[in-house]
C-alpha cells in the first residue's frame, strides 16, 4: 500500500511537473562589477539582492515546457549582454581617465625637464629653512632622471 502511495505520487510530480525555487544572488563588487551566484557574498560588504527563479511548470506539451526554458534562457542572456555592456563603458571610462593622467604627468614632467635645463642654479628648501645649492653633478642626475621620465609618460600609443 505505501509502494503504491509512493509511486503514485511518484509519477503525478512527473506528469505534472515540480515547482522548483531556486536562490540566486546578484551583487557589485567595489570594482562595479555584477555578479551572479548560488550563494551570497563571502565579504559581507556586497549588498546582495535575493531572486527567486521558479522553475516553469508543465501545463501540458512539451513544446510549451521546451518554450518557457528557452524564455527564461534569452531572458538571463539579455541580462548577461547588459552587464557585459555595461562593464564595456566602465573600461573604457578607465582607460580614459588612464590616458588623461599619463598625458598630464607627461606635461609636468616635460615642464619639470624644461625648467631644469634652462635654469642656471638650482636649490631647494631644506625641513630647518636652509637652501641646498645643487652642484653641476646633481643637476645632471636630476635633468638624466627627468629625462626618463619624459620619455615613460610621453611614450606614444600603441596601435
Amino acid at each position: 500500500m505505501v509502494r503504491t502511495l509512493v509511486i503514485g505520487l511518484f509519477l503525478s510530480f512527473g506528469m505534472f511537473g515540480v515547482a522548483q525555487a531556486a536562490q540566486i544572488y546578484t551583487w557589485v563588487d567595489e570594482n562595479g562589477q555584477k555578479h551572479y551566484s548560488a550563494t551570497p557574498p563571502k565579504d559581507g560588504k556586497s549588498k546582495a539582492e535575493s531572486l527567486t527563479v521558479r522553475a516553469p511548470q508543465s501545463t501540458g506539451t512539451s513544446e510549451q515546457s521546451n518554450k518557457a526554458k528557452e524564455d527564461a534562457l534569452n531572458n538571463l542572456g539579455d541580462k548577461v549582454d547588459e552587464n557585459n555592456d555595461a562593464r564595456k563603458e566602465s573600461d573604457a571610462d578607465v582607460a580614459k581617465r588612464n590616458d588623461e593622467m599619463t598625458q598630464d604627468a607627461c606635461m609636468k614632467s616635460q615642464e619639470r625637464l624644461k625648467a631644469l635645463r634652462t635654469t642656471p642654479r638650482l636649490y631647494t628648501k631644506k625641513e630647518n629653512g636652509e637652501h641646498h645649492w645643487y652642484t653641476d653633478e646633481e643637476k645632471k642626475q636630476l635633468i638624466k632622471e627627468a629625462t626618463r621620465e619624459a620619455k615613460e609618460f610621453c611614450k606614444p600609443k600603441a596601435s
